[in-house]
């Protein structure tokens, strides 16, 4: 199976769809290939153009310099409650549209509003689904992410997803992630974006754990190839995500 990556949006004006390519699954002989979405989502096709030109346009990460350092900086301490009640109480503070909306626009809105209006330092936690169980279960995303807490219990700490569109309380990690895997397949952690887009069959599905300010995929696969590291908001993303999710502009100065 071939799979070629992208770092960067790409627009085909040619073919018959615009949509962000993020990645490529030619798949086996006889198989649909996949074209990985920049806003999460799966399309599909056997149209020999749309695969030819994206082909042309991808960049190959084989020569690619790695840099990793790690997603969740030394000195970033992640906020710990002490019961689920307290987490509940923040977990209700957060808007939320029913509306059309990609999860990591939400996720940013949700961890910022938690740290400018609460204070509270959020990870967020990534689910990726592998090629393998997205082809299975004929699975419409590659991708979903939502913030997470720790939880204190006595001396050990348990993370806790704090999924506002998907559950109606904080979440331990498998509980969350079965809510989206159909065999409800265990999700094993990884640390590199590399560990799940070059290993696809190796299980059905990976999560990864980076800090509240990494905003899409590309900014984690960045980490590990450049060393780029997010430490700080970053005032565009902010104005997209609010933009995106709910449909008005952030217009306050980022401390």
């Amino acid at each position: 199976m071939q799979v070629f990556f992208l770092l960067g949006f790409i627009f085909f004006s040619h073919i018959s769809f615009a949509h962000q390519i993020y990645a490529i699954d030619l798949g086996e002989p006889g198989e649909e290939t996949l074209l990985l979405l920049s806003n999460g989502l799966v399309h599909r096709t056997s149209n020999p153009t749309e695969i030819e030109a994206a082909q042309k346009m991808i960049t190959s990460r084989k020569n690619k310099a790695h840099f990793f350092s790690s997603l969740i900086q030394d000195d970033y301490e992640p906020s710990a409650f002490q019961s689920l009640e307290e987490a509940q109480a923040l977990f209700q503070t957060a808007q939320y549209v029913d509306k059309e909306s990609q999860c990591y626009n939400r996720a940013h809105v949700w961890s910022y509003e938690w740290f400018n209006n609460f204070g509270v330092n959020s990870n967020k936690t990534w689910l990726f689904f592998t090629r393998k169980y997205i082809r299975k279960f004929n699975f419409d995303w590659w991708f979903h992410v939502s913030p997470s807490v720790k939880l204190l219990e006595g001396d050990v700490s348990h993370e806790i997803i704090m999924d506002v569109k998907y559950s109606r309380t904080p979440l331990n990690l498998r509980a969350w992630t079965n809510i989206f895997m159909r065999n409800d397949a265990p999700c094993p952690r990884v640390k590199t974006y590399s560990d799940y887009a070059n290993y696809p069959e190796s299980a059905w599905c990976f999560t990864i754990k980076t800090s509240m300010y990494y905003y899409r995929p590309v900014d984690i696969e960045a980490n590990e190839i450049w060393g780029i590291i997010r430490n700080e908001w970053n005032d565009s993303d902010l104005k997209t995500a609010y933009e995106e999710a709910f449909k008005r502009y952030h217009t306050r100065k980022i401390q």
